[in-house]
């Protein structure tokens, strides 16, 4: 048989050879075994996590609803399940922080894992003796039931009560949700980029008025400023070389001819020895 004949598929004696499937097709076969297992994965993914439970140690607490744990030796990054804080920069935004810190901080809690968020936040009920600081948080006004993401009729009680108590963030006649705000500060961002809003909320006390005012602080006019300072120092510069150069004593300075016989005084410094004969005269007026 020769070798076109089993490039062509025959044995040489009139029956084609059994092949496998070519290579195209066995990377189709496998790919599609690959992507079959990946969506199991993913689709179990949350099943696997929310089964998970744990003590630890609050370490850390970023704002009213995120905190960092430790367990052991490995950090977590948790995310308060079923609400949403105000923001720093949003009215009550810096008290939900400080009631969080006050109930969570450096205390053993137990962490109760929902589901994990595309930041790689563990999104988790975490209770304190019993206590679920996510319905305290609703309940105490200084927290929205995130009802987009969650179902829970607890929550919901909670905030129905604060509502009605006008307690916290519930005491302004219209206030403005987390969400929301994040979605128009990504548009303020997205239309200006040059306006940078400063998020330094103001602490009420029982006296003081319960909100605060977003200071707007153009970053190109702060820019522009120093821009204009480097310039007009630059000018100046300028103005004062020009100055120096027109004065009769810097005028009458000559260099002088080279001295003779002054020649290179080694092959490989190549350096040039000069002497220059200055005269030093001072213009008078007649």
């Amino acid at each position: 048989m020769t070798v076109a004949d089993r490039v062509k598929g025959w044995d040489g004696h009139g029956a084609r050879i059994a092949r496998g499937p070519d290579r195209r097709t066995r990377r189709i076969v496998r790919g599609f075994w690959c992507a079959v297992v990946g969506l199991v994965l993913v689709a179990n993914l949350a099943t696997l996590v929310a089964a998970q439970s744990f003590r630890a140690t609050v370490t850390w607490v970023d704002d009213g609803d995120t905190v960092w744990t430790l367990e052991g030796a490995s950090r977590a990054r948790v995310r308060l399940d079923g609400i949403d804080c105000p923001e720093i920069g949003q009215p009550f935004g810096l008290e939900a922080k400080q009631f969080t810190s006050a109930a969570l901080l450096r205390r053993q809690v137990v962490v109760t894992v929902r589901d994990v968020d595309t930041y790689g936040r563990l999104v988790s009920r975490v209770t304190d003796d019993g206590r679920d600081v996510s319905v305290d948080l609703v309940r105490a006004g200084l927290a929205w039931y995130y009802s987009r993401f969650s179902s829970d009729p607890v929550l919901a009680a909670a905030e129905r009560e604060a509502r009605a108590s006008h307690r916290g963030l519930w005491s302004q006649p219209h206030p403005e949700a987390p969400w929301d705000y994040r979605a128009r500060m990504r548009a303020d961002e997205s239309t200006a980029p040059g306006i940078e809003i400063v998020r330094g909320a103001v602490a009420h006390s029982a006296v003081a008025q319960s909100s605060t005012s977003l200071t707007a602080v153009p970053r190109a006019t702060a820019a522009a400023a120093a821009t204009s300072a480097v310039v007009r120092s630059i000018a100046a510069v300028k103005r004062a070389a020009s100055a120096v150069s027109k004065s009769p004593i810097v005028a009458s300075i000559r260099p002088g001819p080279l001295s003779p016989g002054v020649g290179p005084t080694s092959r490989h410094k190549r350096r040039r020895s000069h002497t220059f004969s200055t005269s030093l005269s001072f213009a008078t007026s007649a």
